[in-house]
């Protein structure tokens, strides 16, 4: 065994660090950018590309005119959805119903729908007649050709109406001077009279007599007298004072008198109607005046039953 000592161990040196890879100057492309190749065709570039989906186009905006066509198509369709209900709310209500477009009632009648009796087999009605150039007759049942009544009114008793005729008498004892008138019929050849009454809503009261003649020269003949000065009149009505020009009718088959209220006398209005074989003579009374447009309502509506 040796004796000579260790020779004495140099200080350790010191390690270098490790070496970090050298980083590119250029990193590689996360995606490959098309380019030229060397023949002309495309190949991988080493350079950064953009995403696709980043270089889309973005949405276009409309353009200003679609804008404005699409303004105007809503303002015109809600222009015409208010139009509409305004024209539905104000057409739903009477008219007089509505502010500033009431006007004053004349208090006409309301009638219900006339209704024609069917006539008999083979037979036209008057007008048909008259068209071809015929006599006028009426080939229905005279009675079913009364006016009836307006809505409210209410019947007055002795008048059948359509369920019988009227006397001859009766009728006469409504003039001055029945025997004469009585007379008249038989050398007239008076046939029958239809007759109906009733009393309207406003307290008028209405008579309605067909007389039914054997021929319409004979009932012509009898219709100029009566509407005369110088032909019966009803005896309430001896202050008959006005002839009335009557709208609305052939003024050759209708004559209208009025007697203004007078004293005991009530007002009244008369019209004598000439259709074919048939006077009609219509009186209508009130004890204060007679609305001249109820009575113009009931002689046109009987005149258009009489001409069928």
């Amino acid at each position: 065994m040796s004796n000579q000592p260790e020779a004495p161990q140099s200080p350790a040196q010191p390690q270098s660090p490790p070496q970090l890879p050298t980083v590119p100057e250029q990193a590689p492309p996360l995606y490959p950018v098309p380019g030229p190749g060397p023949t002309g065709g495309l190949v991988g570039s080493t350079v950064w590309a953009v995403p696709g989906d980043v270089l889309a186009s973005p949405e276009r905006r409309p353009r200003g005119w679609v804008r404005t066509a699409v303004r105007w198509s809503v303002a015109a369709g809600v222009f015409l959805f208010v139009a509409a209900v305004t024209a539905i709310c104000v057409s739903a209500p009477a008219r007089t119903d509505l502010p500033g477009l009431k006007t004053p009632s004349d208090h006409r009648y309301s009638f219900p729908p006339l209704k024609l009796p069917p006539l008999p087999p083979g037979a036209v009605g008057p007008n048909e007649q008259k068209t071809a150039g015929g006599d006028q007759t009426h080939a229905a049942d005279l009675r079913r050709l009364l006016l009836a009544g307006p809505v409210g009114a209410k019947p007055v008793p002795g008048y059948p109406g359509a369920t019988g005729w009227y006397s001859p008498k009766a009728y006469a004892a409504k003039f001055n001077d029945d025997t004469e008138l009585l007379a008249e019929f038989a050398d007239d050849g008076l046939r029958h009279i239809a007759a109906t009454a009733w009393t309207g809503p406003d307290g008028t009261r209405t008579e309605i007599y067909l007389l039914a003649y054997r021929s319409d020269d004979t009932a012509s003949a009898v219709f100029t007298n009566d509407g005369s000065n110088s032909g019966p009149m009803v005896a309430a009505f001896a202050h008959i004072v006005d002839d009335l020009d009557f709208p609305g009718v052939d003024s050759s088959s209708v004559t209208a008198e009025e007697q203004p209220t007078t004293g005991s006398f009530s007002a009244a209005d008369v019209a004598f109607v000439d259709c074919g074989e048939v006077e009609a003579v219509i009186v209508m009374t009130n004890p204060h005046r007679v609305n001249p447009v109820t009575f113009t309502q009931v002689v046109t509506l009987q005149n258009e039953m009489l001409q069928g």
